[in-house]
């Protein structure tokens, strides 16, 4: 056996050992209850019965089948969970309107509510522009040079 294989198999032999859960009236160690397990694998006698030692049992083609499908349906749930909670957070102060056959979102504060044509009771949101709060910006700079290009002439 060479070194690196050596190194690999004591590697293998400690974490299986690892395993193993002793229970409290248990004197031997879990790496001695490993090698006692591996040998009378060998020898093809019963394994011993402690507790906590995981099963070495084989799985077939369903196993793994039902296995795949559960870890597709966790995917997929933590998916849906994710996008609707930033859908959810996304859509907190926002709303979906139509302008010119486009649905987008826009704040909610620039939008209100009316009553959709051809119904009496059906509202939806309908986007009034930017609101009227914030003060139109005013080019400085443009207002200066043309001041100056007025007094040049």
């Amino acid at each position: 056996m060479t070194p690196e294989e050596e190194r690999i198999y004591l590697t293998n032999l400690l974490i299986d050992a690892t395993a193993w859960q002793i229970s409290e009236g248990e004197t031997r160690s879990g790496i001695e209850l490993e090698c006692i397990d591996r040998l009378r694998k060998l020898n093809n006698m019963p394994s011993i019965d402690v507790v906590g030692k995981p099963s070495d049992e084989v799985l077939n083609e369903n196993d793994y089948k039902a296995l795949e499908a559960q870890k597709l349906e966790d995917y997929i749930a933590e998916k849906r969970a994710n996008r609707s909670k930033s859908k959810r957070k996304w859509s907190k102060n926002r709303v979906r309107v139509v302008i010119d056959g486009k649905p987008t979102w826009k704040l909610r504060s620039e939008c209100r509510k009316e009553v959709m044509p051809g119904w009496t009771t059906k509202l939806h949101w309908v986007w009034d522009g930017p609101s009227g709060d914030e003060e139109p910006a005013v080019d400085k700079l443009g207002d200066e040079l043309w001041n100056e290009h007025e007094k040049g002439e």
